[in-house]
């Protein structure tokens, strides 16, 4: 599911969590993911329903722009780093391994450099699994169009050091996964987890079938694993995925 500030979706009484009820019920669907959410709009009402329907991944691409509430304001984001932090914790809670990404602004005018920290620092503190930092640029018609930008050469210095805290706190993630098992959408020589990683896999398995990994090794952009034991069927996961949620078994 794809849109802008995806969940303040409404139509008369019916919300998003509503709509993504209705979207997992559709016979066929074995996985839901969305985006781009607005932090603003994620009630607990979508955590509960992401929590407790196995058909949604247990994957969230969370739009957070910048670590500095100063920054924030510019932006209009109508949240708090603060309220973003209590966000994230409060999903991470209700979905035990639950991978998050964001996009981040670098850039923007009237970004000073403790502004700037305060965005590395948030890095640090949320742990992203991986995400998307972008320059910024003017674009036409917006508030920040009429403000000065900053020098270009420092734009792209806080762009690289930015980028390179995001891999490496991204990649010590992603090494943990090395020994683990998921469950993988295959869809060429590539599949995807639930957690939405991206896998390489050498073997003959065709698109759309679903098998179980064993995680071997971890890259930069991609994880490398080995089929254990063939393929699976949705319904065998989902009771086993509920198992693994109330921790029986």
């Amino acid at each position: 599911m794809l849109g802008q500030t995806v969940n303040s979706y409404r139509h008369g009484s019916y919300r998003f969590a509503e709509l993504l009820e209705g979207v997992a019920n559709v016979d066929g669907v074995d996985r839901v993911r969305f985006i781009s959410p607005h932090p603003y709009y994620m009630s607990d009402r979508v955590i509960e329903t992401m929590a407790e329907v196995p058909e949604i991944c247990e994957s969230l691409h969370l739009p957070v722009q910048s670590g500095s509430n100063k920054m924030l304001r510019q932006m209009m984001r109508n949240y708090t780093r603060e309220q973003y932090v209590s966000l994230i914790e409060k999903m991470r809670k209700a979905m035990a391994g639950m991978t998050l990404s964001t996009d981040i602004i670098v850039g923007f005018p009237g970004e000073t450099e403790a502004d700037f920290r305060h965005t590395l620092s948030l890095i640090e503190e949320a742990r992203f699994d991986w995400g998307f930092i972008f320059k910024y640029s003017p674009r036409e018609g917006t508030p920040a169009a009429s403000l000065e930008c900053l020098p270009q050469e420092l734009i792209e210095e806080r762009h690289r050091e930015c980028l390179e805290l995001l891999d490496r706190v991204a990649q010590e993630k992603r090494s943990k996964l090395v020994g683990t098992t998921s469950e993988v959408l295959v869809e060429d020589n590539f599949g995807r987890t639930r957690t939405n990683h991206r896998v390489h896999i050498t073997a003959n398995v065709a698109p759309g079938e679903q098998v179980r990994v064993r995680i071997t090794n971890a890259q930069r952009a991609t994880l490398q694993g080995v089929i254990e034991n063939g393929n699976i069927t949705f319904e065998n996961f989902r009771e086993e995925d509920s198992r693994a949620r109330t921790g029986a078994g």
